[in-house]
């Protein structure tokens, strides 16, 4: 970790559930907001709404779900320590 932040260029983050009934990708940008939809168009801000999403999918699929976090270029503050 580099000061709280995690910035590496192409950096992505790949959350395999077990199974797989389809594939789907959740964009995370600094940029972004956690009341978006984790679409590229409106990325999610943070790891934690990430994680939330993940979460949401999974029981609204009510099956398991691969599903990949990719996150854009940049830096992204933590404000406590997170557990996925």
């Amino acid at each position: 970790m580099n000061g709280g932040r995690i910035g590496r260029a192409g950096f992505a983050a790949f959350v395999f559930l077990s199974g797989q009934a389809w594939g789907l990708t959740i964009a995370v940008a600094p940029d972004g907001s956690d009341a978006g939809d984790g679409s590229p168009k409106a990325p999610l801000a943070t790891m934690e709404g990430a994680r939330a999403r993940v979460r949401t999918l999974r029981a609204e699929a009510g099956a398991p779900v691969a599903v990949d976090v990719v996150f854009a270029e940049g830096a992204y503050p933590l404000d406590r320590k997170s557990v996925v």
